[in-house]
């Protein structure tokens, strides 16, 4: 019986949906993630949401142009593929203090401004 679901498995695998599916299934939930993104920038942008798409483009762009040389660079040195890693922290770290300068902060100084309105009156 196990050897009939395993050939049965082995056949589903190789059949053509199956390959279909697992190339189409990762490319349409990206998809609906950077439909939330420019839904969000409609939100934000109303008056200029076609710079702010084309700025999006760009960005999106660069980064696939210049993010596989940034971790072929650690390779190509090394010779240890681990280590394609350390650019990866190195911008997961620019990321969040640049987070935090931006939203963060700003939030805070908007609160301190808020509270030093209000004791005014």
């Amino acid at each position: 019986m196990y050897a009939l679901v395993e050939d049965q498995v082995k056949r589903f695998v190789r059949s053509k949906f199956a390959r279909r599916a697992a190339s189409v299934l990762p490319f349409t939930a990206i998809a609906f993630g950077k439909a939330s993104v420019f839904k969000c920038f409609s939100d934000e942008y109303t008056a200029s949401i076609v710079m702010v798409s084309g700025i999006v483009a760009l960005s999106g762009g660069m980064a696939s142009f210049f993010l596989p040389n940034l971790f072929g660079v650690p390779v190509f040195n090394t010779g240890d593929r681990p280590s394609v890693f350390m650019p990866m922290y190195g911008m997961v770290w620019v990321s969040l203090i640049w987070m935090y300068w931006t939203e963060v902060r700003r939030t805070q100084l908007s609160a301190e401004l808020a509270g030093t309105l209000g004791s005014e009156s």
